[in-house]
C-alpha cells in the first residue's frame, strides 16, 4: 500500500479508534497492518452518525459499506483506501461476512434514536458490534486455533462497548446513550438531566454491568498467550473508562477526563505484557 494510503488509514484509527490502534502496534509485524485496518474500519463506522443530520442518510452511508464489502466483486469500494484495505484484509483471513455484516448492522439502531428494550437486548447490541470488532480481530490473529474465544469476544464487546457509550454521555446527553427501557422508560428519559437521581441510577447499572463483564474476563485474560491477548488489549481501558465517568458524576464536571494517548499506550502495553486488565 502506498504511504499516503496507510497514512489514511493510521489518522483515520487514532482518530476514533485509539485503543485498537494501539493494540495493533503491539502486534507482530505479519499481523500489525491488519489489525490497524479493522480499527480503521471501526473508526469509519463509528463515525456515521456523526456524519449525518438524517437517518436515512446515515442508513444509505452503512448501505454503501455493504456494497464495498460484498464479496461478489462490488466496484463500490474503489477509491476508498479503508474499504480498499478491508477487502485485502477480509480475502487474507476469510473473514466471516456474517460478523462484519453484524458490526455494521449494530450502528443502524443509533440512527434512529432507537434503545434496547432490555438488558438481554442490550447484551445482543453489543455482541455484534463491539464483540464483532473483537471476534474479527481474533481471527486476524489466527487466536482461535489455539482456542475458542467467541464467548470471550462476546463478553469483551459488552465490557468494552458500555465503557465507551458511557464515556459519551456528558457530551452527547443520555438520549444518545443505550439505556433498555426496563432500565429507564421513555418518560423517565425525557425529563432527565443527566445528573438527575434516575439517570444516575441507570448510569451505575450500566457501568454495574461493564465491571462484571470485565471481572468474568479477567481470569482467563490472566491465562492466555501473547498472542491470544493482544485481540483483547482494549479491556485495558474499560475500568479507566468507567473511573474517569465516575468522577465525572460526582464532580459534575462539564465531561470526563479521558486518558491522554500516551497513557492509553502504557496501558495496553502493560495488559499485554502483564497479562492483567
Amino acid at each position: 500500500m502506498a504511504a499516503g494510503a496507510f497514512a489514511t488509514l493510521r489518522e483515520t484509527a487514532v482518530a476514533r479508534e485509539p485503543d485498537r490502534y494501539f493494540a495493533a502496534t503491539l502486534a507482530p509485524k505479519a499481523l500489525r497492518y491488519d489489525l490497524i485496518v479493522l480499527a480503521a474500519f471501526a473508526a469509519e463506522l463509528d463515525n456515521v452518525q456523526g456524519q449525518v443530520r438524517e437517518p436515512l442518510a446515515g442508513e444509505i452511508r452503512l448501505q454503501w459499506w455493504r456494497d464495498a464489502l460484498a464479496a461478489e466483486g462490488s466496484d463500490a469500494a474503489a477509491g476508498h483506501p479503508v474499504a480498499m484495505a478491508l477487502r485485502a484484509t477480509i480475502a487474507r483471513h476469510a473473514l466471516p461476512a456474517g460478523i462484519i455484516g453484524g458490526v455494521i448492522d449494530s450502528h443502524t439502531n443509533a440512527l434512529h434514536g432507537d434503545r434496547p428494550a432490555d438488558e438481554h437486548a442490550l447484551s445482543a447490541h453489543m455482541t455484534a458490534g463491539e464483540g464483532g470488532l473483537f471476534r474479527l480481530a481474533a481471527l486476524i490473529c489466527a487466536a482461535d486455533q489455539i482456542g475458542d474465544l467467541s464467548h470471550t469476544a462476546r463478553v469483551a464487546g459488552l465490557a468494552y462497548g458500555l465503557s465507551r457509550a458511557l464515556l459519551r454521555l456528558p457530551t452527547e446527553g443520555p438520549a444518545r446513550l443505550p439505556f433498555p427501557h426496563t432500565l429507564l422508560p421513555e418518560s423517565d428519559l425525557a425529563h432527565s438531566e443527566p445528573h438527575s437521581p434516575r439517570i444516575t441510577a441507570a448510569i451505575a447499572s450500566l457501568s454495574g454491568i461493564a465491571d462484571a463483564a470485565l471481572a468474568d474476563i479477567a481470569p482467563e485474560f490472566a491465562k492466555m498467550s501473547r498472542l491470544q491477548r493482544l485481540p483483547f488489549l482494549p479491556l485495558a481501558m474499560v475500568r479507566p473508562n468507567l473511573r474517569a465517568l465516575e468522577a465525572w458524576s460526582k464532580g459534575r464536571g462539564a465531561s470526563p477526563i479521558e486518558p491522554l494517548q500516551i497513557g492509553r499506550l502504557l496501558r495496553i502495553a502493560w495488559a499485554q505484557a502483564r497479562g492483567r486488565l
